[in-house]
């Protein structure tokens, strides 16, 4: 592995559960994780260099928003990497035995542990869990947005009501007033 300022640590601050790999060669290289504890908390473990002992790895947190932006080509691999300020260096060995535990800030990586600058997604280089999980995500922005729109719809209806309650209080208010009116000019006679 290169030579990174970093600080040794004895644990992940997460519980990482593998959903699926973005980028697969004969191995994995890129793969998608969520924390166990905080599923919405999404991780990206990246193959980065290995030597005969073991497989180095950075990991990088992402925003739900950030990777869709990503898969709609909308920001680079290297961008949705480069919004975190740290990320964790892990060395794995061939049976996925964690030896070392580093973290880091991202301007202490090797230029060579980050993508290209024009690193967008292209569907023919990724892995078909990417695409499925590009569909599960606009989906979810579907659904987001038909709730969104619902809820306006409500709130508009809600104000309607409402403006037709006070209309009707004020309707109420002026026959009633007209009545007693109308009943004092009738005692008078």
């Amino acid at each position: 592995m290169k030579d990174v300022k970093a600080l040794k640590i004895t644990h992940l601050y997460f519980q990482p559960i593998k959903m699926g790999d973005f980028l697969y060669y004969e191995e994995p290289l890129l793969s998608h994780f969520i924390d166990k504890d905080n599923p919405n908390d999404h991780y990206f473990f990246r193959w980065v260099d290995c030597d005969d002992d073991c497989h180095h790895w950075f990991i990088f947190k992402s925003l739900e928003k950030d990777i869709v932006a990503f898969l709609n080509r909308d920001i680079t691999l290297c961008q949705m990497i480069t919004k975190n300020t740290t990320i964790f260096l892990v060395d794995l060995d061939d049976e996925l035995n964690k030896k070392q535990i580093l973290i880091a800030t991202i301007n202490e990586l090797p230029d060579s542990y980050l993508p290209s600058k024009t690193s967008f997604f292209n569907e023919e280089h990724y892995h078909a869990y990417t695409l499925e999980l590009k569909h599960q995500f606009e989906k979810k922005i579907s659904e987001q947005s038909l709730v969104a729109e619902l809820l306006k719809n409500f709130n508009v209806l809600n104000e309607q009501q409402k403006t037709t309650h006070e209309l009707l209080n004020q309707m109420r208010f002026v026959l009633s007033k007209q009545e007693n009116i109308s009943k004092g000019k009738i005692k008078k006679s």
